[in-house]
């Protein structure tokens, strides 16, 4: 029984005992009638316990539900808060919800200053062109794997990452959020970009890679 049928039925039952009282002082007296009313009073009061009786089972077992999944959401955070990667969920245009203390030490900035942070923000000014032409194709793919990001933090320390980016759709098939898992690499001299080329090189390459990493994805595959 639900929720609301028990409601339902209380409301019933309550109906119905008024109504009896109102019938015994509104009829002469008959002691027949006068019995069979307490009889029927009597098994109105009874159907009322039980009713109140489901529904405060009910309602422990609720309890009993929500305390598990509190437990469990908390443990979940802990897990998630205390991992030793950056973990990230975002907006499509990269503005962070949730962001774990890794993350935070990542950035160079607070965690619980961390909420509507955009992680183009921390992108080096160098590549931001590039990151933003990657984050729509990021957008409208699965998964993203090896996206080499190169960090500022407000500093000015540069830190250089590996990014696996997913798409996350909701019940309609349509995308909500980014999730982003960060890899600090400890070989700044070499890194790799999401088509596989090394970024630090001289100038003139520099500017060719920024045009073919620009390019739609389908392009480049075509190619």
């Amino acid at each position: 029984m639900t929720l609301p049928q028990v409601r339902v039925r209380i409301d019933t039952t309550r109906d119905r005992i008024r109504k009896l009282f109102a019938d015994a002082y509104s009829t002469p007296t008959n002691s027949s009638l006068l019995s069979r009313a307490l009889r029927e009073l009597q098994a109105a009061l009874e159907t009322l316990q039980f009713t109140e009786n489901a529904a405060g089972q009910h309602i422990r077992m609720l309890g009993e539900e929500y305390a598990q999944i509190a437990a469990e959401r908390h443990e979940y955070f802990t897990l998630f808060n205390e991992a030793p990667e950056a973990y990230l969920v975002t907006s499509l245009d990269s503005v962070i919800r949730r962001a774990n203390r890794a993350a935070a030490r990542l950035l160079g900035i607070e965690q619980r200053k961390l909420a509507r942070f955009s992680i183009g923000g921390a992108i080096v000014p160098g590549e931001r062109r590039i990151f933003r032409a990657l984050l729509r194709e990021a957008t409208s793919l699965p998964r993203v794997d090896n996206w080499s990001l190169r960090l500022s933090t407000p500093t000015g320390e540069q830190t250089q990452v590996v990014a696996t980016v997913e798409r996350v759709c909701n019940s309609q098939g349509k995308p909500t959020a980014l999730r982003w898992q960060l890899y600090e690499i400890k070989t700044p001299h070499m890194y790799l970009a999401s088509n596989s080329i090394l970024l630090d090189v001289d100038n003139e390459m520099a500017e060719a890679i920024k045009v073919d990493i620009a390019k739609p994805a389908y392009n480049r595959q075509r190619e």
